[in-house]
């Protein structure tokens, strides 16, 4: 019983695999990655959080009145 559906699958897959067309491939899409998407307010975070440090013993700076 099994193996019939296995071999319906199969020729299934077979079937479809020559009938449907094949997946066009976009022209070069710029990949775009964690690493360069977000620099600019990667640098300006930093910029707060070095500026937040007090001395450098790491102690966050007392903000007074």
């Amino acid at each position: 019983m099994c193996e019939t559906g296995f071999a319906l699958a199969a020729f299934l897959a077979l079937f479809l695999n020559l009938v449907l067309p094949e997946e066009i491939e976009d022209e070069e899409t710029p990949e775009l990655t964690a690493d360069t998407a977000d620099d600019q307010d990667d640098r300006e975070e930093w910029a707060r959080i070095n500026k937040s440090k007090g001395p450098e013993d790491g102690r966050e700076k007392e903000v007074g009145a």
